[in-house]
Protein backbone atom coordinates (compact mmCIF):
# COMPACT_ATOMS: atom_id res chain seq x y z
CA UNK A 1 0.00 0.00 0.00
CA UNK A 2 1.08 3.38 -0.94
CA UNK A 3 2.44 5.88 2.07
CA UNK A 4 -0.55 8.24 1.69
CA UNK A 5 -4.06 7.75 0.26
CA UNK A 6 -6.94 9.55 0.12
CA UNK A 7 -9.92 8.80 -1.25
CA UNK A 8 -13.40 11.09 -1.96
CA UNK A 9 -12.29 14.08 0.04
CA UNK A 10 -15.32 16.40 0.14
CA UNK A 11 -15.74 19.63 2.81
CA UNK A 12 -18.19 21.85 2.78
CA UNK A 13 -17.60 24.84 4.86
CA UNK A 14 -20.96 26.66 7.04
CA UNK A 15 -20.52 29.50 4.51
CA UNK A 16 -21.93 26.98 1.59
CA UNK A 17 -18.73 27.18 -0.17
CA UNK A 18 -17.98 23.20 -1.09
CA UNK A 19 -13.93 23.76 -0.62
CA UNK A 20 -13.24 19.99 -2.13
CA UNK A 21 -15.29 17.51 -3.97
CA UNK A 22 -14.39 14.04 -4.45
CA UNK A 23 -10.49 14.16 -4.37
CA UNK A 24 -8.09 11.37 -4.85
CA UNK A 25 -4.72 11.30 -3.89
CA UNK A 26 -2.10 8.43 -3.73
CA UNK A 27 1.47 9.09 -2.52
CA UNK A 28 4.70 6.98 -2.00
CA UNK A 29 8.38 8.33 -1.07
CA UNK A 30 9.37 11.30 -3.30
CA UNK A 31 8.25 15.14 -3.72
CA UNK A 32 4.23 15.65 -4.69
CA UNK A 33 2.63 18.86 -5.27
CA UNK A 34 -0.75 20.10 -5.43
CA UNK A 35 -0.98 22.98 -7.51
CA UNK A 36 -3.62 25.38 -8.41
CA UNK A 37 -4.44 29.21 -7.70
CA UNK A 38 -5.60 30.68 -4.23
CA UNK A 39 -9.46 28.62 -3.33
CA UNK A 40 -8.82 25.86 -5.36
CA UNK A 41 -8.73 23.84 -2.09
CA UNK A 42 -4.87 23.30 -1.47
CA UNK A 43 -4.95 24.27 1.80
CA UNK A 44 -8.36 22.19 3.30
CA UNK A 45 -7.11 19.12 1.19
CA UNK A 46 -3.74 19.42 3.27
CA UNK A 47 -5.59 20.52 6.49
CA UNK A 48 -8.09 17.30 6.15
CA UNK A 49 -4.80 14.69 4.97
CA UNK A 50 -3.03 15.98 8.14
CA UNK A 51 -5.87 15.47 10.67
CA UNK A 52 -6.28 19.07 11.04
CA UNK A 53 -9.77 19.22 9.59
CA UNK A 54 -12.29 16.14 9.44
CA UNK A 55 -13.65 15.92 5.37
CA UNK A 56 -17.69 15.92 5.65
CA UNK A 57 -16.84 12.63 3.38
CA UNK A 58 -14.11 10.52 2.10
CA UNK A 59 -10.85 8.57 4.03
CA UNK A 60 -7.36 9.51 4.33
CA UNK A 61 -5.14 6.06 4.81
CA UNK A 62 -1.19 6.58 6.23
CA UNK A 63 0.71 3.67 5.99
CA UNK A 64 -2.94 1.82 5.97
CA UNK A 65 -3.77 3.74 9.03
CA UNK A 66 -7.18 5.66 8.76
CA UNK A 67 -6.98 9.15 10.04
CA UNK A 68 -10.34 9.55 10.91
CA UNK A 69 -10.91 6.14 12.20
CA UNK A 70 -9.39 3.39 14.45
CA UNK A 71 -5.58 4.40 13.28
CA UNK A 72 -6.01 8.16 13.93
CA UNK A 73 -2.84 7.91 16.44
CA UNK A 74 -0.56 5.92 14.72
CA UNK A 75 -1.54 7.96 11.31
CA UNK A 76 -0.53 11.34 13.09
CA UNK A 77 2.35 10.16 14.09
CA UNK A 78 3.69 9.49 10.90
CA UNK A 79 2.94 13.02 9.54
CA UNK A 80 4.85 16.65 10.24
CA UNK A 81 2.95 19.66 8.85
CA UNK A 82 4.21 23.03 8.52
CA UNK A 83 0.89 25.37 7.77
CA UNK A 84 1.84 28.87 6.00
CA UNK A 85 1.74 30.35 9.28
CA UNK A 86 3.38 28.37 12.11
CA UNK A 87 1.43 28.67 15.24
CA UNK A 88 4.71 29.07 17.30
CA UNK A 89 4.69 31.42 20.82
CA UNK A 90 6.66 34.55 19.04
CA UNK A 91 8.02 35.48 22.62
CA UNK A 92 9.72 32.60 22.98
CA UNK A 93 13.70 31.35 21.44
CA UNK A 94 13.63 29.75 18.32
CA UNK A 95 14.70 26.20 21.06
CA UNK A 96 12.06 26.38 23.41
CA UNK A 97 9.55 26.80 20.66
CA UNK A 98 10.94 23.33 19.23
CA UNK A 99 11.08 21.86 22.57
CA UNK A 100 7.21 22.74 23.32
CA UNK A 101 6.36 20.57 19.98
CA UNK A 102 8.61 18.05 21.23
CA UNK A 103 6.64 17.80 24.02
CA UNK A 104 3.06 17.84 22.28
CA UNK A 105 4.56 14.86 20.55
CA UNK A 106 5.21 12.88 23.77
CA UNK A 107 9.06 13.08 23.25
CA UNK A 108 10.94 13.97 26.86
CA UNK A 109 12.23 16.81 27.92
CA UNK A 110 15.96 15.69 27.06
CA UNK A 111 14.68 14.05 23.62
CA UNK A 112 13.37 17.11 22.46
CA UNK A 113 16.27 19.25 23.39
CA UNK A 114 18.68 16.67 21.28
CA UNK A 115 16.13 17.14 18.09
CA UNK A 116 15.97 20.44 18.34
CA UNK A 117 19.69 21.17 18.48
CA UNK A 118 19.95 18.30 15.69
CA UNK A 119 17.14 19.93 13.35
CA UNK A 120 18.39 23.93 14.33
CA UNK A 121 21.72 22.71 12.88
CA UNK A 122 20.65 20.77 9.83
CA UNK A 123 18.14 23.70 8.78
CA UNK A 124 21.21 26.69 9.78
CA UNK A 125 19.28 28.19 12.59
CA UNK A 126 21.55 27.30 15.83
CA UNK A 127 23.32 30.29 16.06
CA UNK A 128 19.49 31.79 16.16
CA UNK A 129 18.93 29.23 18.88
CA UNK A 130 18.28 31.61 21.72
CA UNK A 131 16.58 34.60 19.75
CA UNK A 132 12.75 35.29 20.05
CA UNK A 133 10.64 33.66 16.71
CA UNK A 134 9.58 38.10 16.57
CA UNK A 135 12.80 38.36 15.66
CA UNK A 136 13.66 36.16 13.05
CA UNK A 137 13.20 36.92 9.08
CA UNK A 138 10.59 35.04 7.28
CA UNK A 139 12.82 33.00 5.72
CA UNK A 140 14.28 32.08 9.21
CA UNK A 141 10.79 31.40 10.33
CA UNK A 142 9.97 29.15 7.70
CA UNK A 143 13.17 27.03 8.09
CA UNK A 144 12.55 26.47 12.09
CA UNK A 145 8.52 25.26 10.71
CA UNK A 146 9.82 22.55 8.73
CA UNK A 147 12.00 22.00 12.07
CA UNK A 148 9.27 21.99 14.06
CA UNK A 149 7.12 19.74 11.75
CA UNK A 150 10.16 16.83 11.52
CA UNK A 151 10.64 17.33 15.46
CA UNK A 152 9.03 13.67 16.21
CA UNK A 153 10.97 12.41 13.08
CA UNK A 154 8.64 11.68 11.12
CA UNK A 155 7.50 9.39 7.50
CA UNK A 156 5.33 12.24 5.38
CA UNK A 157 6.40 16.21 5.77
CA UNK A 158 3.26 18.11 4.29
CA UNK A 159 4.28 22.17 3.78
CA UNK A 160 1.56 24.65 2.94
CA UNK A 161 2.71 27.21 0.64
CA UNK A 162 6.56 26.68 2.10
CA UNK A 163 8.21 29.47 -0.20
CA UNK A 164 5.55 31.76 -0.46
CA UNK A 165 6.71 35.22 0.49
CA UNK A 166 10.15 34.03 0.03
CA UNK A 167 12.71 36.09 -2.34
CA UNK A 168 14.49 33.73 -4.64
CA UNK A 169 17.46 33.09 -3.01
CA UNK A 170 15.51 32.35 -0.59
CA UNK A 171 13.46 30.12 -1.74
CA UNK A 172 16.42 28.38 -3.35
CA UNK A 173 18.32 27.95 -0.29
CA UNK A 174 15.01 26.57 1.23
CA UNK A 175 13.96 23.57 -1.19
CA UNK A 176 18.26 23.11 -1.60
CA UNK A 177 17.75 22.21 2.26
CA UNK A 178 14.89 19.71 1.77
CA UNK A 179 16.13 18.01 -1.32
CA UNK A 180 19.52 17.26 0.66
CA UNK A 181 18.40 16.49 3.86
CA UNK A 182 15.00 15.13 3.71
CA UNK A 183 14.20 14.34 0.17
CA UNK A 184 14.29 10.45 1.11
CA UNK A 185 10.90 10.95 2.58
CA UNK A 186 7.62 11.81 0.68
CA UNK A 187 7.18 15.28 0.88
CA UNK A 188 4.13 16.83 -0.26
CA UNK A 189 3.71 20.70 -0.60
CA UNK A 190 1.06 23.90 -1.98
CA UNK A 191 2.09 25.99 -4.85
CA UNK A 192 0.42 28.67 -6.67
CA UNK A 193 3.73 28.49 -8.51
CA UNK A 194 3.70 26.85 -11.83
CA UNK A 195 7.80 26.86 -12.06
CA UNK A 196 8.37 25.99 -8.27
CA UNK A 197 6.22 23.21 -9.27
CA UNK A 198 8.31 21.99 -12.19
CA UNK A 199 11.65 22.80 -10.92
CA UNK A 200 11.33 20.50 -7.42
CA UNK A 201 7.96 18.43 -7.72
CA UNK A 202 8.39 14.62 -9.09
CA UNK A 203 4.55 14.50 -9.38
CA UNK A 204 1.86 17.36 -9.46
CA UNK A 205 -1.82 16.95 -9.17
CA UNK A 206 -3.87 20.21 -10.35
CA UNK A 207 -6.33 21.30 -8.74
CA UNK A 208 -9.14 24.04 -9.66
CA UNK A 209 -12.46 24.86 -7.86
CA UNK A 210 -12.18 21.93 -5.32
CA UNK A 211 -11.22 19.42 -7.52
CA UNK A 212 -8.14 17.77 -9.05
CA UNK A 213 -8.27 17.84 -12.79
CA UNK A 214 -5.17 16.53 -13.98
CA UNK A 215 -2.14 14.64 -12.19
CA UNK A 216 1.32 13.17 -13.39
CA UNK A 217 4.63 14.23 -13.86
CA UNK A 218 5.50 17.61 -14.75
CA UNK A 219 7.58 16.82 -18.06
CA UNK A 220 4.64 13.94 -19.10
CA UNK A 221 2.25 16.63 -18.79
CA UNK A 222 3.38 19.75 -20.34
CA UNK A 223 4.40 16.76 -23.41
CA UNK A 224 0.94 15.99 -23.48
CA UNK A 225 -0.78 19.32 -23.13
CA UNK A 226 1.81 22.01 -24.36
CA UNK A 227 3.98 19.82 -27.11
CA UNK A 228 4.78 23.11 -28.63
CA UNK A 229 5.64 26.68 -27.61
CA UNK A 230 3.66 29.50 -28.95
CA UNK A 231 3.42 32.91 -29.52
CA UNK A 232 1.59 35.02 -26.77
CA UNK A 233 0.38 38.69 -28.17
CA UNK A 234 -1.17 41.30 -26.22
CA UNK A 235 -3.47 42.93 -28.12
CA UNK A 236 -5.40 46.14 -25.20
CA UNK A 237 -7.82 46.62 -28.08
CA UNK A 238 -10.13 44.25 -30.30
CA UNK A 239 -9.34 40.74 -30.83
CA UNK A 240 -6.90 38.44 -32.33
CA UNK A 241 -7.83 36.52 -35.57
CA UNK A 242 -7.43 33.39 -36.72
CA UNK A 243 -4.37 32.65 -38.86
CA UNK A 244 -4.33 29.98 -41.30
CA UNK A 245 -6.92 27.68 -39.94
CA UNK A 246 -5.57 28.35 -36.61
CA UNK A 247 -7.37 30.25 -33.75
CA UNK A 248 -5.45 31.60 -30.45
CA UNK A 249 -6.62 30.93 -26.95
CA UNK A 250 -7.38 33.85 -24.95
CA UNK A 251 -6.78 34.61 -21.47
CA UNK A 252 -7.81 38.20 -20.99
CA UNK A 253 -6.14 40.85 -23.61
CA UNK A 254 -3.15 38.33 -23.84
CA UNK A 255 -3.72 35.67 -27.08
CA UNK A 256 -1.70 32.24 -27.54
CA UNK A 257 -1.22 30.46 -31.30
CA UNK A 258 0.55 27.31 -30.94
CA UNK A 259 3.66 27.04 -33.18
CA UNK A 260 3.39 24.01 -34.54
CA UNK A 261 1.86 25.54 -38.16
CA UNK A 262 2.95 28.97 -37.73
CA UNK A 263 5.93 31.03 -37.39
CA UNK A 264 6.33 34.31 -35.38
CA UNK A 265 6.79 35.86 -38.05
CA UNK A 266 3.64 34.66 -40.14
CA UNK A 267 1.54 36.15 -37.14
CA UNK A 268 2.91 39.35 -36.79
CA UNK A 269 2.75 39.63 -40.76
CA UNK A 270 -0.75 38.72 -40.67
CA UNK A 271 -2.10 40.91 -37.55
CA UNK A 272 -0.43 43.96 -39.63
CA UNK A 273 -2.14 43.05 -42.49
CA UNK A 274 -5.34 42.90 -40.53
CA UNK A 275 -4.64 46.45 -38.89
CA UNK A 276 -4.98 44.68 -35.24
CA UNK A 277 -2.58 46.75 -33.12
CA UNK A 278 -0.48 44.78 -30.98
CA UNK A 279 1.68 45.93 -28.18
CA UNK A 280 4.32 42.65 -27.29
CA UNK A 281 4.44 39.60 -29.09
CA UNK A 282 6.86 36.72 -27.11
CA UNK A 283 7.41 33.34 -27.36
CA UNK A 284 6.25 31.05 -24.33
CA UNK A 285 7.85 27.66 -24.11
CA UNK A 286 6.05 25.00 -22.57
CA UNK A 287 5.67 25.00 -18.88
CA UNK A 288 2.74 24.11 -16.02
CA UNK A 289 1.54 27.37 -15.52
CA UNK A 290 0.61 27.17 -19.61
CA UNK A 291 -0.50 23.84 -18.90
CA UNK A 292 -2.85 25.06 -15.98
CA UNK A 293 -4.17 27.83 -19.02
CA UNK A 294 -5.02 25.37 -20.91
CA UNK A 295 -6.66 23.06 -18.72
CA UNK A 296 -8.95 25.69 -17.39
CA UNK A 297 -8.54 29.27 -19.76
CA UNK A 298 -7.55 30.72 -16.41
CA UNK A 299 -4.30 31.94 -15.13
CA UNK A 300 -2.35 29.97 -12.13
CA UNK A 301 -1.72 33.16 -10.09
Amino acid sequence: MSLLVARGLRKKYPTGVVAVENVDLEMDRGIYALMGPNGSGKTTTLSMITGSLKPDSGEVLVKGYSMWGGGWVEARKLIGFAPQDMPFYKHLTAMNNLVYYGLLHSLSIFESKRRGRELLEAVGLWEARNRQVSKLSGGMRRRLAIAAALIHDPEILVLDEPASGLDPKAREELWSLLITQWGDRLIVFSSHDGEEVERFATQVYIMHRGRVIEKGEPEELKKRYMPHPKAAVLIPEGEAPTIDGVEPERVGMMYRYPLEKLTVEDIVHALREGGVKFTRIEVVEPSLSEVFISLTGERLS
